[in-house]
């Protein structure tokens, strides 16, 4: 029995040395995990792999864990730097992997990445919701807002913009709540953070999935070069893709596919598989439900607290203003638009605009205004503006106003067409 036992230590230990050295194989390739050796730190993305999320996320959450422990046990007397910039430093490891993964899902994000982020967000939002509700870390951060809140002649105005912008945002973070009310706000909180992917992930999937299969003998006329040799490249399929959308709405003299496309475009999530009708009524409910815990009237009060605007109020007086003055201007332009299209065609052959000018109308007879008014449009002055012309432009105008320089990094970047500069 002796011998079996010390066999078995031994196979455990073997066990327990191997798996160590895998782990920190796994790690050392795991590009979130270990330290960038590219000028300024940039990312490695050559080396990204879709497993690499998860661990690092994992490891940032742990080692922000950590941080906030550090704050809290810290003996010495709550201060700006021992806490505020503290605090203002932790998460660095987590806030890498969120912003890199929530990025690339959003604006490219493979079925894989999208499945990945359903996993992945419950957990993210507690972790979030663990520092936010942290009574013992937030009675720190108060005391530094007591401190400093009446006089803050010590700090440079960049403290106290970090100081009041971290004491406010544990307020409206449901920190002082207590009870079954801090519960709420928990069980709310994470349905919101959970309701807000489906959203997007529904939106992303409606405007990737919607195809339309052009004639290139029929469908492609009024569209200037560009727009037709974009479409050649994707299979002459249409999308609701902005570089798509956007210049076919513009340039295309097809009504029927500008209705179309239009319609396809402003319906999206409107019923079907990746409908969202119920998914915003419960947002809305859950977040009247949020600010109403922290005695707020209506979510616009919540929200619009701490930006410019102060109060719904002086939104909608802004907003009033503005109709105010620009209502009868809009009213002439569109009539000025409506009548061109009808002179426009009739010109052509047709006796009127069947229905008057539409929504999916405007754009177009807008161009073709512009283009006989002014003798001028954007189509005419695209092959002038090369995209090298106008960096070298855009660049070169930040010099002469700022003097700031640019200079292009050889470093890996997430796409073929993404470029990094210094």
């Amino acid at each position: 029995n002796s011998k079996l036992l010390a066999c078995l230590g031994i196979l455990a230990s073997t066990s327990i040395i191997t798996s160590c050295n895998s782990n920190n194989n796994i790690n050392m390739e795991n590009p979130f995990l270990v330290e960038s050796t590219l000028p300024h730190g940039a990312f490695e993305f050559d080396k990204l792999k879709i497993e690499h999320y998860k661990p690092a996320l994992f490891e940032g959450m742990k080692q922000h864990d950590a941080e906030i422990d550090a704050i809290i046990n810290n003996a010495e007397e709550p201060d700006f730097e021992n806490t505020i910039v503290a605090l203002d430093n932790s998460g660095k490891l987590l806030g890498r992997v969120t912003s890199i993964f929530y990025n690339l899902m959003e604006c490219d994000g493979t079925d894989e990445m999208l499945d990945l982020s359903v996993e992945l967000q419950p957990v993210v939002s507690e972790h979030s919701l663990k520092i936010s509700l942290n009574e013992n870390l937030f009675k720190r951060v108060e005391a530094v807002w007591n401190k400093y809140k009446d006089d803050h002649s010590n700090l440079s105005e960049e403290q106290f913009r970090l100081l009041k912008d971290t004491y406010d945002g544990y307020m409206k973070s449901g920190a002082t709540l207590q009870g079954e009310k801090r519960e709420r706000w928990r069980e709310v909180s994470n349905e919101l953070d959970s309701l807000s992917l489906v959203y997007g992930q529904n939106v992303q999937k409606a405007t990737g999935s919607w195809t339309y299969q052009l004639n290139p003998e029929t469908d492609l006329a009024g569209l200037p070069g560009f727009v037709t040799e974009d479409l050649k490249g994707n299979d002459y399929k249409l999308t609701l893709l902005a570089p798509c959308y956007g210049p076919f709405m513009k340039y295309s003299s097809r009504r029927d596919l500008r209705e179309m496309l239009y319609k396809a475009y402003n319906t999206r999530c409107v019923g079907g598989e990746f409908d969202n009708t119920d998914v915003v009524r419960r947002i809305a409910k859950l977040r009247q439900e949020r600010a109403e815990l922290l005695d707020y009237e209506t979510f616009a009060d919540y929200r619009i607290e701490d930006t410019m605007a102060k109060t719904p109020d002086a939104v909608y007086n802004l907003l009033y203003t503005l109709l105010d003055a620009y209502k009868k201007p809009a009213e002439n332009e569109v009539k000025e638009v409506a009548d061109f299209a009808a002179k426009y065609e009739k010109e052509h052959g047709n006796d009127k605009l069947e229905g008057g000018l539409m929504p999916w109308d405007f754009s177009y007879y807008s161009e073709l205004l512009k283009t006989e008014k002014y003798n001028f449009n954007d189509a005419l002055i695209k092959p002038y503006l090369p995209l090298e012309q106008v960096k070298a432009g855009v660049f070169g105008l930040a010099t002469r106003l700022y003097g700031i320089t640019f200079k292009k990094l050889d470093v890996p970047v997430y796409t073929p067409e993404a470029e990094c500069f210094a």
